[in-house]
């Protein structure tokens, strides 16, 4: 495969589901806008089902829209969401990382990108970062069960027995690659289960583009499953040969939580975050005041003359 030509440091790519609001992404971009160094591209990608990336693109100049061709939704869909996306990066772009954003994550700090390039660089095995979970017990389980030959073997004896239908069919085979998957993973030390939360993370180039050489990016089987994405990439990344890291305790850069801020703005802001994730609340703070405190600080961080004032 020929590489493209043009290289940027930064891709960042925001999946837009249908709760997603427009003003909501806008704040988001201009997060991104603000606090990245400008050689950067952004891609938006539209499982909205109503068009709120084109909406997003209209106001915003500069920013790739990668349609869906139907909505995909949460678990396997959002891999195959994701997958087109960074499909789309690579056949752009080189670049020295990935930065994943959901809707309601932020760019709180400058230059969020600087840390992880550093830690690609280092170490060219590392796959992606941002918060590690540990020994996940029920994908543990999942995978395991996926695996387990003699059930497979069962399994199929009775689709051979029985006039099943055609669900039924694709059920097994989607079974069986998830099984191969996690028994390749597992020839590469794959034993403790671990992920990066998906609500925000960075990945690396080497890494996508293994999963392209492999057929996972994507591979379709994955999108009927019932797993999170966060736990298909952390498991994939094992199954090319990688590894995650931590880029989340203490001063690292991520900060994080599933729907919620993991602590109050401020303390974020000390603690020397750069993106974080959820916006949707802090305590007695909804997702408007949570936005509103962080778009107070990127106004003095950059003048209102020198960003745009996106939805604003």
């Amino acid at each position: 495969m020929t590489l493209p030509t043009h290289a940027v440091a930064l891709v960042v790519v925001i999946p837009i589901g249908p709760s997603a609001t427009t003003e909501h992404v806008l704040d988001t971009v201009d997060s991104v806008l603000t606090y990245t160094a400008p050689d950067r591209k952004i891609v938006l990608a539209d499982d909205s089902g109503k068009g709120t990336a084109r909406a997003v693109a209209g106001r915003v100049s500069g920013m790739d829209v990668v349609p869906m061709p139907r909505r995909h939704g949460m678990g396997g869909g959002l891999y195959l969401t994701l997958c087109r996306a960074y499909a789309h990066a690579l056949r752009c772009w080189r670049f020295d990382a990935l930065l994943r954003l959901d809707t309601d994550a932020l760019v709180i700090g400058p230059f969020p990108e600087r840390l992880p390039i550093e830690m690609f660089r280092s170490n060219p095995r590392l796959a992606m970062g941002g918060e590690i979970y540990v020994d996940n017990c029920s994908v543990r389980a999942r995978l395991e069960e996926a695996a387990g030959s003699a059930p497979a073997r069962a399994r199929l004896k009775g689709l051979l027995q029985r006039p099943y239908s055609l669900y039924r069919w694709r059920h097994f085979f989607v079974e069986r690659t998830l099984g191969r998957l996690y028994k390749r993973a597992q020839a590469n030390n794959y034993s403790s289960i671990d992920y990066i939360f998906g609500g925000c993370n960075v990945l690396s180039e080497r890494y996508l583009r293994a999963l392209q050489a492999q057929g996972l990016l994507p591979q379709p089987r994955l999108g009927r499953l019932d797993m999170e994405e966060d736990h298909l990439f952390g498991l994939l990344a094992a199954v090319v040969g990688m590894e995650i890291a931590d880029m989340h305790t203490g001063s690292l850069p991520f900060g994080t939580a599933w729907k919620a801020l993991p602590a109050s703005p401020p303390d974020l802001l000390a603690q020397g975050k750069k993106v974080v994730h959820s916006t949707r609340r802090w305590q007695d703070m909804d997702e408007d005041a949570v936005r509103a405190f962080f778009q107070a600080r990127r106004r003095e961080y950059a003048p209102a003359d020198a960003v745009p004032q996106l939805g604003r």
